[in-house]
């Protein structure tokens, strides 16, 4: 609360809560629990132990699922950063975690925290009943098996609305979804999906990364190696997404590629809409239809590589039949805390795509989009954008150099400038006291103009295309006349 003088006075209930004196929090974690109480915002609660207990309460120490319990509909939940400043894992060992209020749960990187069910015992890791957005982290180890009724979903059942980013769903198993079972509407970006599992004995498996049973929405993310599996007389459908129905999936910007299902649709089935744009359909397998089977209506701009079905929609762009030479190695972080999938430099999905209409300016690893290699030419209408999750960026290179007078003495004072000839954007250096220069991470492969201002000489400005390291360019300054 706030006294007669505007300073800010903790409320006795305050201070027991959230407040108590806690040696690993830095003040502002408590002044975050403080401002976020207001019932406007929501309260943030602090995840700072990694072991998984059903006490209540949640004052010193703190656990994820005691945190989720504690939590009112509106809460922030997030991870102190001492703990979590490496990659750690919190394995639970009491059973799935319902979550029935309105959270967000924000992760310090896929790459850092791990939610896993321990080996103990056998659970699904998360169900969903309320709105939840979920960020940085990754879930893995869900188990889902019971039946094919309540087997839906080994990381994640959700019925309400579900938002994913830099989320990765890894090695979970279930009847059908083995990663995520969507009953609601779910919202994915930035996000992979990866190695998980739909198989049962005597049952159709259905879906090894996701069973879709309402609205879903992915955008520059990856679905790969998944499987549906069957061990029974049925077979199995659907390794990468499945879904029956009058349901509706919609992909931009996905990459979907080595998933497998033993009958139908090895990266996508069965019925429904499948809206697809940016996208890529390849090197998934299946008796039938390895990339799709089924019915997908074409927003423009996609690769795919071997299907059985019908494509609809909008033609422009799409490539099929052809392989895109993804990086034979797979899953890779490729400078980011998500996995994802690169291509190689003579994949003709490079350049083929456009995102720019749907104002997608990045890629799953939040480099920009699109890269516009000079090298490769456009097919027509396409802005540049590289097909799927992954926008392939120019190697980075460097330029460096000196000032120097007439008589090779070194100028101490000067600035740079300089100019991508395409794109336009700009770069500023100045010197040191022996008159060194460098530009760092210049991409490669590009035209760029590099001019000199100082006060008392002037500079011819210098054109260059560069393929590799400029280490010695030294520019000789003329006096002013």
């Amino acid at each position: 609360m706030v006294d007669d003088r505007g300073r800010i006075k903790l409320l006795e209930t305050d201070k027991e809560d959230n407040c108590k004196p806690m040696p690993k929090y830095p003040l502002f974690v408590c002044m975050l629990f403080v401002f976020g109480a207001s019932p406007s915002f929501g309260a943030t609660r602090v995840v700072n132990v990694l072991g998984d207990t059903v006490a209540s309460g949640c004052t010193l120490q703190c656990n994820l699922r005691q945190a989720i319990t504690v939590a009112q509909s509106g809460d922030t939940i997030i991870f102190d950063p001492n703990v979590f400043r490496l990659s750690e894992t919190i394995a639970l060992n009491h059973g799935e975690i319902v979550v029935n209020k309105s959270l967000t749960i924000s992760g310090p990187g896929a790459d850092r925290l791990t939610i896993a069910r321990s080996s103990s015992s056998f659970f699904r890791i998360f169900r969903f009943t309320a709105a939840v957005t979920m960020t940085g982290l990754t879930i893995s180890s869900g188990w889902a098996m019971n039946d094919a009724v309540n087997g839906c979903g080994g990381a994640i059942y959700n019925s309400s609305i579900l938002t994913l980013d830099h989320v990765e769903i890894r090695g979970n198993t279930a009847v059908s979804g083995g990663g995520l079972c969507n009953a609601g509407t779910s919202v994915i970006t930035n996000s992979t999906v990866s190695e998980n599992a739909s198989t049962v004995p005597n049952f159709r498996g259905e879906g090894g990364g996701i069973n879709n049973l309402g609205t879903l929405t992915i955008t520059n993310s990856t679905i790969a190696f998944n499987i549906a599996l069957q061990t029974g007389q049925f077979g199995s459908q659907g390794g990468g997404i499945f879904q029956e129905g009058s349901f509706t999936t919609t992909l931009r910007n996905v990459t979907i590629a080595y998933n497998s299902a033993q009958n139908d649709g090895g990266g996508l089935c069965c019925t429904g809409t499948f809206n697809i744009g940016n996208s890529i359909l390849a090197n998934n397998t299946s008796t039938s239809g390895p990339d799709f089977f089924g019915t997908v209506n074409s927003l423009g701009y996609n690769l795919i590589k071997n299907y059985a079905g019908t494509i609809l929609g909008d033609s422009t762009g799409n490539i099929l039949g052809t392989d895109p030479m993804l990086v034979p190695n797979g899953l890779n972080r490729n400078g980011s805390d998500v996995r994802t999938i690169a291509m190689l430099p003579t994949s003709l999905a490079i350049d083929a795509g456009n995102s720019g209409s749907v104002g997608i300016a990045t890629d799953q690893r939040g480099r920009p989009r699109p890269y516009d290699d000079p090298n490769s030419p456009n097919p027509v209408g396409s802005d540049g954008s590289d097909l799927g999750a992954f926008e392939v960026q120019p190697t980075a290179s460097r330029i460096s150099g000196r000032l120097i007078t007439a008589t090779g003495s070194p100028l101490n004072s000067g600035i740079l400038t300089l100019t991508n000839s395409v794109s336009g954007q700009i770069r500023i250096a100045t010197v040191n006291s022996f008159g060194f220069f460098s530009f760092t991470n210049i991409p490669t492969g590009q035209q760029y103009q590099l001019l000199v201002r100082h006060k008392r000489y002037s500079f011819v400005p210098l054109g260059m295309s560069v393929q590799s390291e400029f280490d010695d360019v030294n520019l000789t300054a003329t006096p002013w006349p």
